[in-house]
């Protein structure tokens, strides 16, 4: 699964083309076993430029949830608005479910987070098993290599597995949500800030069906 420009000088036009026969079957049977998989160039070209790009140039927020979290959280209802969209794509969607055997996934919601390094900006051990969340999404749209930032990811009680790295940008990690498992995010280190594009696919209706709700007085 690829997310791309669709048409040269186009920017509102975009494309999704589907991954080897062979490879699906890879990722899918990796999931299944390890609960993560890494998706190689999710998004990727002028498009992934332009998002880069956006996220750069926007607004970021500092935001703590006690004991779990410290970020810089990105306010660009716009921006965000544009990747919701990607992620919600039905063709995506269906991509999620077949590698994560989740049949009952219906939709995605998300935010763009930065962690800098110094900052004290940290997320702990937590499993995000709640309000219907089943498979966890983690894109990179980070503006250069870095350094620190690894995904962790356990059964609970277990000790510490070895890290998940990030990809370049445009690569993303998509993992498990489970009550027996857990997850958390390594320090950032060297001078690039570690930014992503991150959340969760839900068990329920299709997005159309959520914010039609959502409208409902």
């Amino acid at each position: 699964m690829h997310i791309e420009r669709e048409a040269a000088g186009v920017e509102a036009s975009y494309g999704v083309s589907s991954r080897e026969p062979e490879e699906q079957r890879s990722l899918t049977a990796g999931f299944r076993d390890r609960h993560v998989v890494n998706l190689a160039g999710l998004v990727r070209g002028p498009l992934l430029q332009d998002v880069v790009d956006d996220v750069g140039g926007a607004r970021f927020r500092q935001m703590d949830v006690a004991g779990i979290t410290r970020e810089s959280r990105m306010d660009a209802p716009s921006v965000l608005a544009r990747l919701l969209f990607w992620a919600n794509d039905p063709r995506v969607v269906e991509f999620v479910r077949d590698v994560s055997a989740c049949s009952d996934i219906g939709w995605f919601i998300g935010r763009v987070y930065r962690f800098e390094p110094a900052a004290d900006h940290y997320a702990a051990w937590h499993d995000d098993a709640f309000e219907g969340r089943r498979v966890a999404l983690s894109l990179n749209l980070s503006e250069g290599p870095l350094q620190g930032g690894e995904l962790l990811i356990r059964r609970k009680g277990d000790g510490d597995p070895p890290p998940m790295a990030y990809g370049p940008a445009g690569d993303a990690l998509l993992f498990r949500v489970s009550e027996a498992l857990e997850h958390r995010v390594l320090p950032v280190r060297g001078t690039t800030p570690r930014t992503a594009f991150v959340g969760w696919y839900v068990a329920g209706a299709s997005f159309a069906d959520a914010v039609a709700q959502a409208r409902v007085p």
